[in-house]
């Protein structure tokens, strides 16, 4: 398994438009999973799913973990 950490998907949104990228050994033709953190859309981080993000790599997918913002 490997993850690429704080890759930018919405750099005008700064650590809001980050996301973690965790991929399986093998990840050739691996379905994703897109992770949001909890928090009603005003807090929380990425950083409270990686845990989830690495169990789901481990498992053979490709996990998707970002930051976001309420804002446009």
């Amino acid at each position: 398994m490997t993850v690429d950490r704080d890759l930018p998907y919405a750099a005008e949104h700064g650590r809001y438009g980050l996301l973690d990228l965790a991929l399986p050994d093998d990840p050739g033709g691996a379905p994703v999973v897109i992770l949001y953190h909890g928090g009603g859309l005003q807090a929380l981080r990425k950083e409270r799913m990686t845990h989830v993000a690495e169990f789901v790599a481990r498992c053979g997918y490709v996990a998707v973990n970002t930051n976001y913002t309420r804002e446009g």
